[in-house]
């Protein structure tokens, strides 16, 4: 009898015990008013065809430290629905490590770039790049997305990934920088999409001269403009004609090359 009442002791402390670990990790479920976001229409800014995303940003949080309280997961692009279902880029440190992870609905396999390859340090400015080319084949389980991530300006990993289904248009979709539910430990100076899969020496060519427009480029916003319409309304006014609306709190602050956001009021 002892010993079935220690078992059934030990279980309970065990599931306890988990329960507290995933409340610890878990993001918030209801967005915070201490942190921001900046989104965009998706129409003529992404297509799954085929594809450039380029952020330049500085992570404020060591991700080669193991976290001991709540994981750290900062979203540098969401491309989706407003219900979570789409593209996912984040720069994370969580207790199997840091990485920049990549993730999608449409998509079976999670990709991540290791922090251990990378060898970031903390209070650093850093170009992420990623390209994307849709390959069609009559055979559906053929079908895939080839992808290749680079960071600071070097190619990291190539990646052809089979599709879930068929290959989503994101002209309803809304792209988001930044997340009020998550953490939002980065400084984000620039961004740029671009409507081709860019080459490694382009690539090379955004790390070393920094954030221009070209013919290629469907929005490129490097937070120099920001106008305040009222107390709950901000735009931020990219080249071109697309607007960005920024929600939450944010902060400018100096980047790299001239503003960058910080979309939270914290101090890290």
């Amino acid at each position: 009898m002892t010993m079935k009442i220690m078992n059934v002791l030990a279980v309970l402390i065990f599931t306890v015990s988990c329960a507290c670990s995933a409340l610890a990790q878990a993001p918030a479920t209801k967005p915070d008013a201490k942190k921001g976001k900046v989104e965009y229409p998706a129409d003529g800014v992404i297509d799954f065809n085929q594809g450039t995303f380029e952020i330049w940003f500085k992570p404020l949080f060591d991700m080669s430290a193991r976290p001991s309280g709540q994981e750290i997961q900062c979203f540098l692009l969401y491309v989706g629905t407003a219900n979570d279902q789409g593209l996912k880029v984040l720069c994370e440190n969580v207790r199997t490590g840091g990485s920049i992870r990549v993730s999608s609905n449409f998509i079976k396999n999670p990709m991540a770039v290791n922090q251990e390859k990378l060898a970031w340090k903390p209070d650093e400015w850093h170009h992420f790049a990623m390209t994307w080319k849709y390959v069609d084949d009559p055979a559906p389980d053929k079908r895939n997305i080839q992808f290749v991530f680079y960071a600071d300006g070097k190619e990291y990993l190539k990646n052809d990934n089979p599709l879930k289904g068929e290959l989503p248009s994101a002209s309803s979709y809304v792209v988001r920088l930044g997340d009020p539910r998550y953490n939002n430990k980065a400084l984000f100076d620039a961004v740029r999409f671009s409507s081709k899969a860019r080459t490694a020496e382009e690539i090379s060519a955004s790390f070393n001269g920094g954030p221009k427009t070209d013919a290629d480029t469907t929005l490129m916003d490097n937070f120099d403009r920001i106008q305040v319409l009222d107390k709950s309304r901000t735009n931020t006014m990219p080249d071109g004609k697309i607007k960005g609306i920024i929600s939450g709190t944010y902060e400018k602050v100096l980047g790299k090359y001239g503003n960058a956001l910080k979309l939270s009021s914290e101090k890290f």
